[in-house]
């Protein structure tokens, strides 16, 4: 199916490349231990794009025949004349690819699990229904569960071009989690946790994170506004990743290419504090989201984005890095088959630091524990470097924390909050794609009572 295609966009005059998936996914949600919603799906489909005098096309299909195939290649290229043109189409370069013989090149990464292939359905819905009995046992008061779930995801995906690439891997993708409501006088209190792995063997135990989300829920009930001020603010890795997805934004090559970013003109390369280092590393085995390759067919790469607070990355995919006169560093994503490639981040993080989070809250005299951000993509634009979010945690006084908070902005410079940054845990892990450990900014503006 894929030479099909190959063939037919050569004959058309078009250079390009087909990225063909198979998905097969599973969902299932628990509510009083019983199995409510259960939904099982195969996918598979093939995306082609046409270049064809610096013009692309793109179609997508899911008659995966030989005829099919090269029907979807010659609809493409017929897409790409009435396109408008452009200087930036480019193919990833066979001779730079790391394998393209068609093996699994994420067997090396450990990406599959295959036990998930013969575990049957209740093995995986009793991981919710055990997680829901442990949140719901931490206090008499927690009666309600708005969902306790499970979710896999595997999938297969190739990716071959005119210039002669050809490759492929597998993974595996799965996760869960567990949300309950706390109730008392009239008043409720949301308390949940959640997880995505790569590996069965790599979930928490359900009795773990069942308890963790009910005593989140314990531990913020009655919360209630703070003073307006500025204070000392500690990020919980709940809440941290999301100033990493504020730089990502401005990192973005399409955006820095044409200059839409806060990050294009900038004049010094300072970010952060000397304590931010910021790791974007799709070749590892223990985080979900590595591949060995991108949406292209570029070879990923561990790379540094921020290095002791300096600017040291972007993130390019084969247009951007041709406008900006560099090469790609393997972030074109896909999302499926259906949609064209985009750019962003793998696995994401803040490099951990030595600090416990009590070492953290020692000597803050006054300031808040963040658990917790609502609508905080809100304001997340490329040309703007200003953050701001609901929030919600624990007050802290005297190096302890006190009581919980609630209905409280939190709001700063990007670069502002990076270069106040004094302190990293160590408490990091991997239960999600992009995570921070710990970390304290020493001052921010808080907006309260």
């Amino acid at each position: 199916m894929l030479d099909a295609a190959m063939t037919e966009l050569r004959a058309g005059g078009a250079e390009g490349d087909a990225f063909m998936e198979e998905r097969r996914t599973l969902d299932l949600s628990i509510r009083d231990g019983q199995i409510t919603d259960l939904a099982r799906a195969e996918v598979r489909g093939l995306a082609v794009r046409a270049m064809k005098n610096g013009r692309l096309g793109f179609t997508h299909t899911t008659a995966l025949t030989l005829e099919g195939a090269a029907a979807a290649a010659k609809r493409a290229t017929a897409l790409s004349d009435a396109a408008s043109p452009r200087e930036d189409l480019l193919l990833a370069n066979p001779a730079t690819a790391s394998a393209q013989n068609g093996w699994d090149e994420a067997t090396d990464l450990g990406l599959y699990d295959p036990d998930l292939e013969v575990m049957d359905i209740e093995q995986k819905a009793e991981w919710a229904r055990a997680a829901e009995t442990a949140a719901r046992a931490v206090d008499p008061r927690i009666r309600r569960t708005d969902s306790a779930n499970y979710q896999e995801q595997l999938s297969r995906r190739w990716i071959v071009n005119t210039r002669g690439l050809f490759r492929y891997y597998r993974k595996s993708n799965l996760g869960g989690g567990v949300g309950i409501v706390l109730e008392d006088n009239g008043e409720m209190q949301p308390g949940g946790r959640a997880v995505q792995v790569n590996r069965w063997r790599d979930l928490p135990t359900p009795s773990t994170l069942g308890r963790e989300a009910g005593e989140r829920a314990v531990q913020m009930f009655g919360g209630r506004p703070v003073p307006s001020g500025r204070y000392p603010v500690i990020w919980h890795p709940d809440a941290g990743f999301a100033l990493l997805l504020y730089v990502t934004t401005a990192l973005n090559g399409d955006a820095l290419s044409r200059k839409q970013s806060w990050l294009a003109n900038r004049d010094t390369p300072r970010l952060g504090s000397d304590l931010v280092t910021i790791r974007d590393e799709p070749r590892r085995s223990d985080a979900p989201a590595s591949a060995p390759f991108d949406g292209e067919g570029t070879d990923t790469v561990n790379s540094v984005l921020v290095d002791n607070g300096m600017l040291r990355g972007r993130l390019l995919d084969l247009a951007s890095g041709m406008r900006l006169g560099a090469t790609s560093t393997g972030h074109s994503t896909r999302g499926g088959y259906e949609t064209l490639p985009g750019i962003g981040p793998s696995n994401l993080f803040l490099q951990p630091g030595n600090k416990t989070p009590e070492q953290l809250m020692y000597g803050v005299e006054k300031g808040l524990w963040v658990w917790k951000l609502t609508g905080w993509w809100i304001g997340m634009n490329a040309s703007s470097s200003q953050f701001s979010s609901a929030a919600a945690g624990m007050w802290i006084e005297n190096g302890k924390p006190t009581r919980p908070v609630a209905r409280v902005t939190i709001a700063g410079a990007l670069d502002e909050i990076l270069g106040a940054v004094d302190g990293v845990g160590n408490d990091f892990s991997w239960e999600g794609a992009v995570r921070t450990p710990s970390f304290r900014v020493r001052e921010m503006a808080i907006a309260g009572e």
